[in-house]
């Protein structure tokens, strides 16, 4: 019975899954990372938090983006500067986030079950993801994959994404 187990022809086909999976950039790994912890957010603790999360996004991208003493808080962090931008826009949708969760604002404004959720949830993903998108330079960005830079790298995926997860609060109401 162990011997079935540990079949040699079982132990070749993980080792040829493996090598033809390898058209999985890097990139791509870090967006399909991405929807997958939001998703697992989203569908555990934070089902009732979807609201509260999404607009935690929406402040923080525009703070990145017109608060001018950013650049300073960037500074600090002794890396890229791409990758420092990332942190500090992480740092402050996380203050933020924990703010609106704590003050009860939005409680229970739209609780989103099955569908919904993951609606939610690839919405708000792929937010994070354009925003980080606009952090990095150009030359890295010339480095993603063509799928990758079509779907989260340009003004029109920009605008698309911002707001596609206003347009599903309005179309989705949720248990209220």
């Amino acid at each position: 019975m162990q011997e079935d187990f540990l079949d040699i022809d079982s132990i070749e086909g993980v080792t040829e899954f493996v090598q033809n999976t390898s058209y999985f950039t890097w990139d791509a790994l870090v967006v399909i990372g991405v929807i997958i912890l939001v998703c697992a957010y989203g569908f555990t603790l934070g089902k009732d938090y979807i609201v509260p999360l999404l607009v935690s996004v929406y402040v923080a991208g525009f703070v990145m983006a017109f608060v001018p003493y950013i650049a300073w808080l960037e500074g600090l962090i002794e890396t890229d500067a791409g990758i420092a931008s990332t942190i500090v826009f992480f740092a402050i949708l996380l203050i933020v986030f924990f703010v609106l969760k704590s003050n009860g604002f939005f409680e229970p404004y739209i609780v989103p079950t099955g569908l919904e959720s993951a609606t939610f949830c690839i919405g708000i993903s792929g937010l994070i993801l354009v925003i980080i998108a606009s952090f990095v330079g150009e030359e890295m960005a010339a480095n993603f994959s063509p799928l990758v830079r079509s779907a989260f790298i340009g003004d029109i995926q920009i605008t698309v994404w911002a707001l596609v997860p206003v347009s599903l609060m309005v179309l989705i109401r949720g248990e209220t």
